[in-house]
């Protein structure tokens, strides 16, 4: 798409500035995956910049290791729970997601997107809400029949998941629901996995009577700080989440108003440190004036309701109108989470090597608890740093 010469409202370039004040510009370089296409070394090259007053050249410098991260992220994560605002399909919302590596996935577009875009799971909520209630009642519980015939839908061998309930705390009279989805779904013809939104895993779900935890993936919202004791063995895996809870502190949040190392933080190093397998967020589009200009000047301040002022929370995209195009735009925080989703990347390859010990001695001083993670952008980059330069040595060349 043209930068410039476009009728779009906002353009990319052209810009006006007066003096004492900064354009920047946030520039993604993609490097041909494979390394027929992207050989390994150091690749030079320059940003030509015109002005009235003149013109300048910026050196550029990029570094291609002897590795590639694999297309499907290790890490799984769930978004946009709502559908997608005005100005773009559930399948251009999806798209601009996983080109971010946060998931959204399509059962009508499951097989492309495992391929174009690295899906590594989708949610059946597109067939079932489940919505159980603190009080027991509920929207749906689907038979494991009806699961069945919505997992026949995707490709066999992509990981799917049911969200059964949201933030469940302190709930007895939802036990009875929850243990009959996670039992139907466990019986299913493809085993789909449960998750569930709470401060802590609730032990009275451990073991619905099979073996296994009613809830698959217990999601904890991090600024509680109700995280249990490491190694999780109880049954399921933990996700973490964020939400207009700001907790007492020091946890990281993802509003417009805190440095971006917050967002990158919490999907890359402080999950991994946390045994966190996944991220999840409610939704990414949640404009205040639909697919206009209004949308990108004023960020929405009360999404949270109730005179919260929390500006940005669940706009993590901007409408794709005002620049001229059929997708969604990223927000600086969206890139900040996929950074942070491939930083999580980086030590799950060296795990698979087996260097969980380097990679613990590296990434525990930064990202030591929810309550206890640098701030310092430096420290992080400088983290991934070493873990980069480990894969270098020991990838074959």
């Amino acid at each position: 798409m043209a930068l410039c010469g476009t009728e779009a409202t906002l353009k990319a370039c052209n810009a006006t500035i007066s003096e004492g004040q900064n354009q920047p510009y946030w520039i993604d370089i993609s490097v041909p995956r494979g390394p027929s296409n992207s050989p390994p070394g150091i690749y030079t090259g320059t940003i030509s910049i015109t002005a009235d007053q003149g013109n300048a050249t910026i050196p550029v410098t990029l570094t291609v290791w002897n590795f590639e991260l694999p297309a499907q992220p290790s890490e799984f994560s769930l978004w946009s729970l709502w559908p997608p605002a005005a100005g773009h399909t559930i399948t251009t919302l999806a798209q601009a997601l996983m080109r971010n590596k946060v998931m959204y996935g399509v059962a009508g577009d499951a097989s492309s997107d495992v391929t174009n875009f690295g899906l590594n799971r989708s949610g059946l909520g597109g067939f079932y809400f489940i919505g159980i209630q603190c009080d027991g009642s509920y929207s749906n519980i689907p038979s494991t029949n009806q699961i069945n015939k919505a997992v026949a839908n995707f490709p066999a061998s992509l990981e799917l998941d049911l969200y059964v309930a949201d933030e469940l705390n302190g709930c007895p009279g939802a036990y009875t629901g929850l243990k009959s989805m996670g039992t139907n779904a466990h019986a299913a013809n493809r085993s789909v996995k449960t998750i569930m939104t709470i401060n802590t895993p609730d032990p009275n779900l451990y073991d619905e009577g099979d073996g296994r935890s009613a809830i698959d993936h217990w999601v904890l919202l991090d600024s509680v700080q109700q995280w249990p004791s490491l190694p999780f063995t109880s049954g399921g895996d933990l996700w973490s989440y964020t939400t207009c809870n700001t907790g007492f502190g020091n946890a990281p949040e993802w509003l417009v108003d805190y440095p971006p190392i917050n967002e990158r933080i919490q999907s890359g190093f402080l999950n991994w440190t946390q045994g966190a397998t996944g991220i999840l967020y409610y939704r990414s589009d949640a404009w205040t004036a639909g697919n206009t200009i209004g949308s990108w000047d004023n960020v929405d301040t009360t999404a949270c309701g109730h005179g919260l002022g929390r500006p940005g929370d669940g706009i993590f995209l901007y409408p794709p109108g005002p620049i001229g195009s059929t997708e969604s735009a990223p927000g600086i925080r969206l890139k900040a989470i996929r950074d942070g989703i491939q930083d999580y990347e980086y030590a799950q390859i060296l795990k698979n090597l087996g260097q969980a010990a380097f990679v613990n001695s590296v990434i525990q001083p930064i990202a030591t608890s929810w309550s206890n993670w640098t701030h310092d952008p430096n420290a992080l980059e400088g983290a991934r740093l070493q873990l980069g330069q480990q894969l270098h040595q020991l990838s074959p060349p």
